[in-house]
């Protein structure tokens, strides 16, 4: 009895000692065999450089025999190593593993529609995609998302096509999801767009001091149209800079009457900014008579139109 109870226990030892060898054989193994190993198994002609060489991978259950999720787990061991998957060949026999440094230049396949985005989100392909834009600038998407390094720009590809109102993203499907989303959630036409702007059709009275000078400055504009002109029709300025920042500065003693007219449109479709300043001026000290600031997102061509009306303390004084 004592015997086979000894013989069962030194069994079930070796047997672990065999299962942990297996696992630790499974757990360890370099980048080529396991490509290598996928190829044989996939039926696929493979290849790679030099680099993949001496690189050491640690997985574990790895689905030898479920082709689909072998080909999932796949696709990840290349994008968490740096590469990526290009097939070619009239029945993508042949497969050719990059580094994601040629992503930008490589041929992907091409998703118009967040349906095919859907089929493959979960899975580590590197696709390009076309995602349309409507509501906002694309030149700003861009460069917004560039600025959060969405998409590494040595491995990925981030375009604005204006002529078409699209942007062109090239990265791992997941991310290109993620980066999808984003710009849906920018793409949104603000409810505050229909309301009118309260300056829009009025006339602003400012008082004037025989001995202040009146400096008026318009900065950071953005996206608009600006025309100042005086009661005579005479046009003072006329700013029309697109996306460029501007400074204008008028130094000089204005009249009791004076009368100024702004005229502010929106260039295209999306954020437009604007601020304007009015100060009085002594050789002591400024004072902030008036001012407008505007950042809101108009429709193109969209107009605002108001004046400003400057008229002398002593005036307004006999009147009141």
């Amino acid at each position: 009895m004592r015997t086979i109870l000894f013989s069962c226990l030194c069994f079930i030892l070796l047997t672990g000692v065999v299962f942990a060898q297996n696992a630790k054989e499974e757990a360890s193994c370099d980048l080529k065999s396991f490509l290598d190993d996928v190829a044989k198994k996939m039926q696929k002609t493979i290849i790679y450089d030099t680099t993949v060489l001496g690189r050491k991978l640690f997985l574990s259950n790895v689905p030898w025999d479920k082709p689909q999720e072998l080909h999932r787990l796949f696709l990840s061991v290349l994008e968490y190593s740096g590469y990526f998957l290009e097939i070619v060949g009239p029945k993508g026999e042949i497969w050719k593993i990059k580094r994601n440094i040629q992503g930008p230049w490589t041929q992907t396949p091409i998703l118009d529609s967040l349906e095919a985005l859907n089929q493959i989100q979960n899975e580590d392909q590197f696709v390009t995609m076309l995602i349309p834009v409507k509501n906002v600038s694309v030149k700003e998407i861009q460069t917004g998302l560039r600025a959060l390094r969405f998409v590494n720009p040595q491995g990925g590809n981030l375009l604005a096509l204006e002529g078409s109102d699209t942007i062109l993203v090239t990265d791992f499907a997941p991310n290109v999801k993620r980066v999808y989303e984003v710009i849906q959630y920018l793409d949104t036409k603000p409810e505050k767009e229909e309301l009118s702007i309260k300056l829009d059709g009025q006339s602003v009275v400012l008082p004037i001091e025989e001995d202040k000078q009146i400096l008026l400055m318009v900065y950071e504009c953005k996206n608009i149209s600006l025309t100042i002109t005086k009661k005579d029709g005479t046009v003072i300025s006329h700013i029309d800079e697109g996306k460029q920042g501007i400074k204008l500065g008028m130094n000089h003693y204005i009249q009791e009457g004076a009368t100024f007219h702004f005229t502010v449109q929106a260039l295209n479709t999306g954020i437009s900014q604007c601020n304007i300043r009015i100060e009085a001026r002594s050789e002591k000290h400024s004072t902030d008579l008036w001012g407008f600031s505007l950042s809101r997102f108009l429709k193109e061509r969209k107009t605002i139109r108001f004046s400003l009306n400057f008229q002398s303390t002593k005036k307004q004084a006999k009147a009141e």
